[in-house]
């Protein structure tokens, strides 16, 4: 059986704890106001384990032959996910926020929302902060 690591946020003093496996759990854990946070199974291309919650900035660039996106007058696009970390039965390991795709030179194609898995997440995801700990990450716009 798998090993469930947790983190904790507490909401009165505002404070992160470092990783734990739950069946670790430290008394001091045990209170009420606390949040328990689950590592999603995925690590950034850092190597960070990414937690439900965090923040995620997921770019890459995509050329003609990727599925994911189709425009016949394009050689390469540039497509940046940006949302929280939440984790389903159905779609695993899911980014819930915005995408938005531009040509490599900058002219906007697409802006809207987003969740999904983007999948290739040890090699285009950086978790840049979480929720709990940064919550306006989520309300600015791409580039304020």
């Amino acid at each position: 059986m798998k090993d469930l690591k947790f983190k904790v946020w507490n909401k009165k003093k505002k404070l992160m704890s470092d990783p734990f496996l739950i069946n670790h759990l430290p008394a001091r854990y045990k209170k009420k106001g606390n949040i328990f946070i689950q590592y999603a199974g995925v690590k950034d291309k850092s190597g960070k384990e990414v937690y439900w919650g965090d923040i995620v900035r997921h770019e890459r660039i995509v050329d003609h032959h990727d599925s994911e996106v189709f425009y016949e007058d394009y050689d390469e696009v540039l497509v940046i996910r940006l949302g929280h970390v939440t984790i389903t039965p159905s779609l695993g390991v899911v980014l819930n926020g915005s995408i938005k795709m531009s040509y490599v030179d900058g002219d906007e194609i697409h802006e809207g929302k987003y969740n999904k898995n983007p999948g290739s997440w040890d090699r285009f995801a950086e978790v840049i902060g979480n929720i709990y700990q940064n919550p306006e990450m989520l309300t600015k716009k791409e580039g304020e």
